[in-house]
């Protein structure tokens, strides 16, 4: 029986006061374990980003073949690198799942020393995993083109309807406002410096008198994000490093609500339909553009259109979902084993 290891995006020895919600509520990481599982490969050794340096030593008495390594190129990468160079393990396979955009022009970017390219770089020429996964469709191209086959990539998708337990909500029995989640200021640096902070997107809907608004900073598991949004009939993605952001996007798609992208301008069209071909905007979700957001919601105000797009919203599951992108990891690694 092929055995894995396996370190989460999980910060697990500060108090929960002083981390950040997404690194020890519940996330794509547990749910990979759960289906992983269920394929039939035994699980090893559990780490967090912050207790594998501690105890990475462990690594050379597991009989593990397979390492799965999450977010450490972008989270405590020269901590979790240190460690790596100085124990030797039996991993015979290595897998990064990222858990941010690399390459996009959204991408983190501060100067050509200190951006999200550079740290998944060193990461990647230190580790030499034999797959990354990468949750944002951009990176695979430049990633084959810096390293040609020198690992193998693969798309992975942060949601799944299997996250969401409940039952959708009619459109009749959600409530016309709008909905964000997440942190307020979030993403101010990046190659693509024109547009709107986070923070001015979200506070333009905030203080407009026309169609309510809710934000969540508060700590919520990926499965209480879909029981919230089932309750909303649109959902905000203001600016990060994605342009089409799975984790919202195709939550919405799950719920029955209408997913809004907030881009800077429609020069960026192009980049978004690189990262989700199958967008339609006005079809199967709504992009506004920064400055622009009355026209957007005048459109919030048609019931009946919005419904129309909330239910075509389905199409987007076509990116991909979570379990598709497990299933494809365990046929790998069933190929390289066989």
């Amino acid at each position: 029986m092929l055995q894995f290891d396996i370190v989460l995006q999980k910060e697990n020895l500060r108090p929960l006061g002083q981390v950040h919600a997404s690194m020890h509520m519940p996330t794509h990481g547990d749910f990979l374990i759960e289906r992983l599982c269920a394929a039939g490969l035994q699980l090893g050794l559990v780490f967090g980003l912050d207790d594998f340096p501690v105890r990475a030593d462990l690594l050379a008495h597991s009989p593990a073949q397979i390492l799965i390594v999450c977010g450490a190129d972008q989270h405590h990468s020269d901590a979790f690198l240190k460690a790596w160079q100085g124990v030797q393990t039996n991993h015979v396979y290595k897998i990064l799942i990222t858990s941010e955009p690399i390459y996009s022009p959204l991408a983190f970017w501060v100067d050509e020393y200190r951006n999200s390219g550079v740290v998944h770089e060193r990461f990647i020429e230190s580790f030499m995993p034999d797959l990354v996964l990468f949750c944002s469709r951009f990176d695979l191209e430049p990633s084959l083109r810096k390293y040609r086959q020198s690992f193998q990539r693969a798309f992975y998708s942060l949601a799944d309807p299997a996250f969401f337990t409940g039952m959708q909500l009619p459109w009749a029995d959600k409530q016309q406002a709008l909905l964000f989640m997440g942190k307020p200021m979030a993403w101010m640096y990046s190659r693509l410096a024109k547009g709107w902070s986070r923070f001015q997107q979200l506070d333009y809907f905030a203080t407009q008198p026309r169609i309510p608004f809710t934000g969540y900073v508060d700590s919520l598991s990926w499965r209480e994000c879909y029981q919230v949004s089932n309750r909303y009939r649109f959902q905000l993605q203001p600016r990060s490093g994605y342009f089409f952001h799975t984790a919202r996007a195709l939550q919405c798609a799950v719920t029955g609500t209408v997913p809004i992208i907030l881009l800077p301008s429609p020069d960026v069209l192009p980049w978004l339909q690189a990262e989700a071909p199958m967008v339609r905007p006005g079809h199967n979700l709504l992009v506004a553009f920064d400055g622009e957001y009355e026209p957007l919601i005048d459109i919030l105000a048609d019931s009946t259109r919005c419904e129309q797009i909330a239910a075509a919203g389905h199409e987007l599951l076509a990116l991909g979902t979570t379990q598709e992108s497990i299933t494809h990891l365990v046929q790998t690694l069933q190929s390289h084993f066989a």
